[in-house]
């Protein structure tokens, strides 16, 4: 299970993160680290507005039709009873349907992910069995999955243990020094950081990039360059290159 992570880890007071967090931050634009890294998502987009107009409406007709049986004739539009239109109309869609079907069924392949799977096989070759790693969430549950390696931080962000330490992790992404950000990780006992070079530049939507989130939470480095940027050039001193292809570069903890 991808949810085992390094026995090093410093564990803190058990707490879940408040739904009350989340309202707050749609409805009085409140932020912080831990609610960016959930609104930023696109799935935690608002719903579409066609949507909320039809479950809306769908409401005012249920109402009406509780209140007055006569009226539910508008919650369903349908009671007329044009069961031969429906069918018609369903038997003709279902032949492009089939054929659409038919081509679906008919593409063979797999998913491919050829940089990761080079830094997966490269672990497996090039690391102890107890080799402790960070990184980003999603790698993390494929290098626990895969390898089998300990991991710091994984994808159950709702965890506040979890949460604390995706945060020192993410570190690398902000504009901290590399000494501090260096330390932080070897409290973990993390042993290899799998740095992505998209992450350093990405932005679902404005106000979303790390940089961004990160000059918001830490407003006392926001003048410095970032992190991720100088670690690209040159990782040295407190970091070493062992491994580096198209997407990712993992780097020794010194």
């Amino acid at each position: 299970m991808i949810s085992q992570v390094s026995p090093f880890a410093p564990q803190l007071p058990p707490a879940e993160i408040r739904l009350s967090d989340l309202i707050a931050a749609r409805i009085l634009r409140f932020t912080d680290f831990d609610t960016l890294i959930y609104t930023c998502a696109p799935e935690f987009g608002f719903m579409e507005k066609a949507l909320i107009f039809h479950t809306l409406q769908l409401l005012a007709f249920t109402a009406l039709a509780i209140l007055i049986m006569r009226l539910k004739l508008f919650l369903t539009p349908h009671i007329v009873r044009f069961e031969n239109v429906v069918f018609g109309l369903l038997t003709v869609m279902s032949i492009q349907g089939f054929v659409n079907l038919r081509g679906q069924w008919s593409i063979l392949g797999e998913f491919n992910n050829l940089p990761q799977e080079e830094l997966i096989e490269w672990i497996k070759s090039s690391t102890r069995a107890d080799a402790v790693f960070a990184g980003a969430m999603p790698t993390m549950a494929s290098v626990k999955l895969s390898t089998l390696r300990p991991i710091v931080n994984h994808p159950h962000y709702e965890d506040a243990d979890l949460r604390a330490r995706t945060k020192i992790v993410y570190g690398v992404y902000s504009r901290k020094s590399a000494k501090e950000v260096r330390d932080k990780l070897l409290q973990l006992h993390v042993n290899y950081y799998i740095l992505e070079e998209a992450w350093c530049v990405v932005r679902t939507k404005p106000g979303c990039s790390m940089l961004e989130i990160w000059d918001l939470e830490d407003p006392s480095n926001a003048a410095n360059p970032p992190l991720c940027s100088t670690l690209l050039q040159d990782a040295r001193p407190y970091f070493t290159v062992v491994f580096q292809n198209s997407m990712y570069r993992v780097l020794k903890v010194a």
